[in-house]
């Protein structure tokens, strides 16, 4: 059992088990090296850089078929006296920024420091994009994990952000494995005006209602909000969300599935 993480460290395939794995998805600073069969797992920081007012790329998952990334983190700090606004995207290989790349939107006070919590999961050639209101006054560092391979048992399962409608539709559905837990989501607000998103954890066979809705708050123009809660599916479970109008909120699913 390691206190750090080390750079081209290595999680052995044989006995990677969930907790430990799990502990590297939350962040935890564990391993386990005791076998042959391996999985290369580096960290990767984002170091950091000034954000430009146009949107720029400052991480590139690994182009490797079958690789997965994972920010962990995002740490913001608007050094300007003036508030600033910073836009932060994923988005797709071949895609380009908008409504459903967006992860958070907010304004940054003088002087104020944000940490955006994770995680995201990225597929091959995914990137972290970002722009400011202003050049060069806000700085930006994330934290990174790419892994050289899915773990044994376990997928992390990379699922595009979506630009909500008014009505609820499906945004992942539990199926081939034995349960999934949603690890986050991310909800960004890119109107001019307060937007009330909803989103549901739906048992299989059932409908979207109040008892399994796990946000319904409005979000300020331009904000965001990123929940984390840990909810675990079942085969043919699924979640679904809508907006209270339609094409202005983003929202970015990250979920483990478990065999």
């Amino acid at each position: 059992m390691s206190t750090l993480f080390l750079t081209g460290d290595t999680l052995k395939q044989n006995r990677l088990n969930r907790s430990i794995v799990l502990g590297r998805v939350l962040g935890l600073p564990m391993y386990d090296d005791d076998n042959a069969s391996s999985i290369t797992v580096a960290a990767i920081p984002v170091d950091g850089v000034a954000i430009a007012s146009s949107s720029t790329t400052y991480y590139t998952a690994p182009s490797t078929a079958g690789s997965i990334a994972e920010i962990l983190t995002i740490t913001l700090c608007n050094t300007d006296s003036v508030a600033r606004a910073v836009d932060i995207n994923i988005v797709e290989n071949g895609g380009s920024v908008g409504v459903s790349t967006a992860i958070w939107r907010d304004t940054l006070q003088p002087g104020e420091e944000v940490i955006v919590s994770g995680p995201w999961f990225l597929g091959p050639s995914d990137t972290l994009r970002a722009t400011a209101a202003a050049a060069s006054v806000v700085s930006l560092r994330a934290e990174v994990l790419e892994f050289g391979a899915q773990p044994g048992g376990l997928n992390f399962k990379v699922i595009n952000g979506a630009s909500l409608g008014t009505s609820v539709s499906t945004y992942y559905t539990m199926s081939g494995f034995t349960q999934a837990i949603l690890l986050a989501a991310s909800l960004c607000n890119t109107d001019t005006v307060s937007r009330t998103p909803e989103l549901h954890v739906i048992h299989n066979g059932d409908t979207a209602a109040v008892k399994n809705r796990i946000w319904s708050e409005a979000i300020v123009t331009k904000g965001s909000a990123i929940i984390h809660p840990f909810a675990i599916l079942k085969t043919s479970d699924f979640i679904q969300a809508k907006a209270s109008s339609a094409s202005v909120v983003g929202l970015r699913l990250t979920v483990l599935e478990v065999t």
